[in-house]
């Protein structure tokens, strides 16, 4: 999927420009192929079949399409939408929302079991139906009112949409990398997350002695290595992977017990 591409109309009986019907086509096209994507999720688990390849493609498309066109509406709609006093209420509850679907996103990811998939695909399509109308009902068109440039809208939007795009499937690119090592990864970059610190002392917690984890952040994580060191003397190890300027990465370790 390359981003809007079709028309469409902003609300029943009203001329709608070219542009805004662009954003408004491609919410239904990625509303369409999510539905078909969790109709085959549900309709295996119902069967009883194997539905590993169904899964996989559900998640792929809800981390590298949906999510980055949700991040990306931040980056440009949401942002015009903020400065009209009257929407800022609304864009501030979608965002809302985008976390909420972040987090529907991360329990498809690592569900445990296909029930459990079904269920989080289920909860993340009727979010994602009611999200979007209100963003072709409601702030599309009051961004039209209020005389946004409709052109340059869609221009900021389909860069922001290639931006996140690029980062999400760099990010998968990164986790495939430790996966294939059996190590486990914690991006402190994804909405909604928690602090780095926070999740670092909750991984190390996690971690078995001898055991590593690769902490992924958009700032410098030096602070945590301090953090560690002064809470946890002697007990954890640090492995520079990336040094920025964009992506920092660390191995964080559990140190062995004495023999």
């Amino acid at each position: 999927m390359s981003g809007p591409t079709a028309e469409a109309t902003v609300a029943p009986g009203a001329e709608a420009p070219r542009e805004i019907g662009m954003m408004i086509a491609h919410h239904e096209e990625l509303q369409r192929e999510l539905g078909e994507r969790v109709v085959a999720v549900t309709a295996a688990v119902r069967a009883g079949d194997d539905a590993d390849g169904v899964r996989t493609a559900l998640n792929d498309f809800v981390a590298g399409e949906v999510i980055p066109h949700a991040l990306a509406e931040e980056d440009a709609i949401y942002r015009a939408g903020a400065d009209l006093p009257d929407q800022a209420s609304l864009v501030a509850g979608m965002i809302l929302e985008h976390h909420t679907l972040v987090d529907l996103a991360s329990e498809i990811a690592g569900s445990a079991t296909d029930f459990e998939t079904a269920l989080a695909a289920a909860a993340f399509r009727e979010l994602f139906v009611v999200h979007v109308r209100k963003e072709n009902e409601l702030l599309l068109p009051a961004l039209v009112a209020a005389g946004t440039d409709p052109a340059a809208l869609l221009a900021t939007m389909q860069q922001a949409f290639r931006t996140r795009k690029e980062q999400a499937a760099a990010n998968g690119a990164t986790e495939a990398s430790h996966a294939n090592d059996g190590e486990n990864v914690v991006d402190t970059r994804v909405p909604g997350a928690g602090s780095c610190a926070s999740l670092a002392n909750a991984a190390v917690d996690a971690l078995a002695p001898g055991g590593s984890f690769v902490l992924i952040a958009d700032h410098d994580p030096r602070g945590i290595r301090y953090m560690l060191q002064a809470e946890r003397p002697g007990s954890t190890t640090w492995q520079v992977l990336e040094d920025g300027p964009e992506r920092w990465q660390a191995r964080i370790g559990l140190a062995p017990q004495p023999a």
